[in-house]
């Protein structure tokens, strides 16, 4: 299918996707978190259509219509927030801090850098990065659902832990919803 025959590069993609329905639980977590994010100042940015396109097709069409659908219509793109990673101690809040990922940061964090280069193989994608300085990023699997859990993925090749993906180390932060309805903004 020819995207310049429709003009419009939305009407290209909405013959392409379709006119997916979000699941409502994700949805409802989003508008909810996003609305606590414009009340603490903190502002993300809609990824235009043809830009997520864009990097679906470098992608081999790997990122789902519902993500698609997710950041076209809600302001997520550049969005810092945190989550309770560890158990609070007393010279530490147990605080990981996030940052929504735009679209050219999908492309460079799924196929341009490590873990990505391995996980998409297995079909994830990058959606967010660690804004801590480690460089773990956060990764959701394609075919997951639509709703589908969140990880974080370290660097690290076989390292002991209870969760290994790809022969990395990685963390259930939770299903998506659940880290927006969880997620605490304007702390970061």
């Amino acid at each position: 299918m020819d995207r310049q025959q429709f003009g419009s590069p939305l009407l290209w993609a909405l013959c392409v996707y379709g006119n997916t329905s979000m699941n409502q639980e994700l949805k409802q977590a989003t508008e909810t978190f996003i609305q606590r994010s414009e009340e603490a100042g903190v502002l993300g940015k809609i990824i235009p259509i043809e830009e997520i396109t864009k990097v679906n097709e470098s992608l081999n069409n790997l990122i789902p219509e519902w993500y698609i659908e997710l950041v076209t219509n809600f302001p997520l793109a550049g969005i810092e927030f945190e989550w309770q990673a560890f158990e609070p101690e007393e010279d530490f809040d147990g605080l990981s801090s996030v940052w929504w990922s735009d679209a050219e940061n999908i492309l460079i964090e799924t196929k341009e850098a490590s873990p990505g280069l391995d996980l998409i193989k297995e079909g994830f994608f990058s959606v967010a990065c660690d804004n801590d300085g480690t460089g773990d990023p956060y990764f959701i699997k394609a075919d997951d659902n639509d709703n589908p859990m969140f990880y974080q993925i370290s660097h690290e090749l076989f390292a002991e832990s209870e969760l290994v993906i790809c022969g990395y180390t990685a963390r259930e932060v939770g299903k998506l919803s659940s880290v927006f309805t969880k997620a605490i903004v304007g702390n970061v």
